[in-house]
């Protein structure tokens, strides 16, 4: 196939030039962050431009008349989108259904009415449900005006199951390329569809999940190709599968050229994206009165996985210059009010304890280096505690032992400046620590 020739050369191109300067990365980043939101939100009736996206993702920012669904879910596939990034990372992590349907549960935010027909064609309405497999049928009417039925709610799990392990034994076999391997899991996925809603845009997300994880940049379905990407998708239902993997190919081409360029350092502007940002600017400059943003569950989410993760992973990751000091390392998540303390496996996880109309939300993130490698000290600990708290309007970050402490606004991240200043005032009071105990 053409398309995937042209991908194999792309890609040995790029890998002659990686790694990329950071400063190129960080814009590559932005750019394709705010390019795979946009058009798969888009392609799926979200009403946000590129430059309304860029706006409410970058500054924080909503245009007039926008609603708040449509821009939940913006936000909430933002946060999606950071999570199959996190994944593809970890090159031991594991994909689960529980992965799948969290992912299902972010990007829908919270159950709603969504219109539908009888089965005699009469308009209705019904609740869909998020976070869990589909309660009843779905179909989608073809071209030619049939009914195409997807997986029944019963025969669902099974189709999943069956999938999850099809997609492990060929990651095991290797059989298949990187791409082929993402579009047949793609196209597997959408033939199951097996939530009621966030179909569409969970098997993209998935996709890229499988080209991040084998090393290439995540493929954008540009919303205007819609038609063709349907088209290529009706090929497959027609035994044609290689059409498919032959269009993802195609569409990934785009985003190797774009890396090729940050990688060269010639920028990653397009064609119209000068015209974008002045469209930008004059919405920046017309906007109205700023509101802060107020503290809800999906605003705590997006904190935790832009800014509080990549701390706990930088600070990890400093402590564990000291593991060859002490026989183990361990970290306890807990919510301080808690009479009997309890582990939380992920930052998410906490999400979802925390409830209530309180002043505050908060946490404890503690790491515990124990038992000194030294025979007359081996019972002797060091632990230093990062404390998270979620105001109305802001939220911290401090650790009294370290003397840290920032605060920022619900539309803000912490900067790679205060993640190193936090990083190295944690790591500082650790030594000092462990020097006491040695004198």
């Amino acid at each position: 196939m053409q398309a995937l020739r042209q991908v194999d050369i792309l890609k040995k191109q790029l890998d002659e030039l990686l790694p990329m300067k950071e400063e190129y990365k960080r814009e590559l980043d932005k750019k394709i962050r705010l390019e795979f939101n946009y058009n798969s939100n888009h392609m799926e009736g979200n009403t946000f431009t590129y430059g309304e996206t860029k706006l409410l993702l970058l500054f924080g920012q909503t245009s007039a008349g926008k609603t708040i669904r449509d821009t939940e879910e913006m936000k909430a596939h933002d946060v999606a989108y950071k999570m199959i990034t996190d994944w593809a990372a970890n090159k031991e992590y594991v994909l689960t259904e529980r992965d799948i349907k969290e992912l299902n549960r972010i990007i829908l935010v919270e159950p709603f009415k969504k219109a539908t027909k009888t089965l005699d064609g009469q308009p209705s309405s019904r609740i869909i449900n998020i976070g869990d497999y589909k309660q009843q049928s779905n179909s989608v009417e073809t071209a030619t005006g049939e009914i195409f039925e997807f997986a029944s709610p019963i025969e669902t799990p099974a189709k999943m199951g069956d999938l999850m392990q099809w997609y492990r034994d060929e990651e095991e076999k290797r059989e298949f390329d990187a791409v082929s391997l993402a579009a047949l899991f793609h196209y597997r996925f959408v033939r199951i569809h097996p939530f009621d809603d966030g179909n569409g845009r969970i098997s993209r997300l998935l996709m890229n999940y499988i080209l991040l994880k084998n090393g290439y940049p995540p493929v954008v379905i540009k919303s205007a190709d819609k038609h063709n990407y349907l088209a290529a998708l009706r090929m497959a239902d027609a035994d044609d599968i290689e059409a498919f993997i032959e269009y993802v190919a195609e569409q990934l081409q785009w985003s190797l050229e774009l890396f090729l360029k940050a990688a060269k350092g010639e920028g990653v502007d397009e064609p119209g994206d000068f015209d974008k940002k002045v469209i930008l600017l004059k919405q920046r400059l017309n906007r109205p009165e700023r509101i802060d943003v107020q503290r809800s569950k999906l605003v705590i989410q997006t904190v935790l996985q832009m800014s509080m993760a990549p701390l706990i992973k930088a600070i990890n990751t400093q402590i564990g210059k000291f593991d060859s000091l002490f026989k183990s390392r361990a970290s306890l998540l807990t919510h301080p009010d808690d009479i009997v303390p309890h582990s939380k496996t992920t930052l998410l996880q906490l999400v979802d304890d925390l409830s209530g109309g309180g002043e505050k939300y908060h946490f404890l993130y503690t790491i515990t280096l124990v038992g000194l490698r030294d025979s007359k000290k081996s019972q002797k600990n060091v632990s230093v505690s990062i404390q998270f708290v979620f105001l109305k309007f802001i939220y911290e970050v401090r650790s009294f032992e370290a003397n840290m402490s920032v605060e920022k606004s619900y539309d803000e991240e912490l900067s790679e400046v205060e993640i190193v200043n936090g990083v190295t005032t944690v790591g500082n009071y650790l030594l000092a620590k462990i020097e006491s105990l040695l004198s």
